[in-house]
């Protein structure tokens, strides 16, 4: 998808993406990079978004590469300022980045698998969406990292915040209770953060996927096959293929907040 030099939706916008090495968080920043966004990709796997970024400037859009843990306070803070420093300040917060976790009965799960999989997946929305926002904050006392030039401190000003949450947010997941206890608690946070600044014009989005084809899904089905002693090539009979049509940039327009 080339970025239209002269239009498209999002041209003059910036937007930061986790989790943006593969699967959703890759189809999401080069969707928005196609709009004409300015798109920051960050990933523990720096191979990964440097991939993702060279794919979107092959197809004449902009993109910033950058390496990063969301789990992180200080990786979160470094990646955010270098955003705004290269690109100008963040309109649109894509949290993205999550990692599977075990697959096991709750009995089996360790204390550093729970902890880790709650850091990925809830603490890291809680620290990338806190650090966006504060700039926006700061932008509007008439601090921080100024618009860019024929912008206007109310165009500069974050429009939005889309949570990558699961299905396994929405219903029971055995055997997954760390990952679906992240994905509750991301809904609960996305509806929270809504009511906290839907006043100032911004909008808090939580998007509740089902199984997406990709690495991560493949390897949700393999450690559920090792779990049941079944072939893994069983699982994957059994896992529709639907393929995910890049909307997320719909979301923000105009309409209600806390969406999920």
């Amino acid at each position: 998808m080339a970025a239209n030099e002269n239009g498209g939706r999002f041209r003059g916008h910036v937007v930061l993406v986790t989790g943006a090495s593969r699967g959703i968080g890759r189809v999401i920043a080069r969707s928005f990079a196609g709009e004409g966004a300015a798109v920051a990709l960050v990933s523990t796997k720096a191979d990964g978004v440097k991939r993702v970024a060279d794919e979107i400037a092959a197809s004449g859009g902009r993109a910033l590469p950058l390496e990063g843990d969301v789990s992180s306070e200080a990786d979160v803070r470094k990646f955010v300022a270098r955003t705004e420093s290269a690109l100008g300040p963040i309109q649109v917060l894509v949290n993205n980045a999550g990692i599977p976790g075990p697959t096991a009965p709750l009995t089996e799960v360790t204390l550093g698998d729970w902890e880790r999989v709650l850091a990925v997946n809830l603490t890291g929305v809680f620290l990338c969406s806190r650090e966006v926002l504060k700039g926006v904050i700061a932008r509007r006392d008439g601090h921080g990292t100024p618009a860019p030039t024929g912008q206007s401190a109310r165009t500069s000003a974050i429009l939005a915040i889309i949570n990558i949450g699961s299905i396994a947010g929405k219903i029971s997941y055995p055997q997954r209770a760390p990952y679906a206890s992240a994905k509750w608690a991301l809904v609960g946070l996305t509806l929270t953060l809504a009511e906290e600044v839907g006043r100032h014009g911004i909008r808090v989005n939580c998007i509740c996927p089902g199984p997406v084809q990709g690495q991560l899904i493949e390897e949700v089905i393999a450690a559920r096959a090792r779990s049941m002693n079944l072939p893994e090539r069983a699982g994957r009979k059994t896992n529709s293929r639907t393929p995910l049509r890049g909307k997320l940039r719909a979301l923000p327009g105009k309409g209600p907040r806390g969406g999920r």
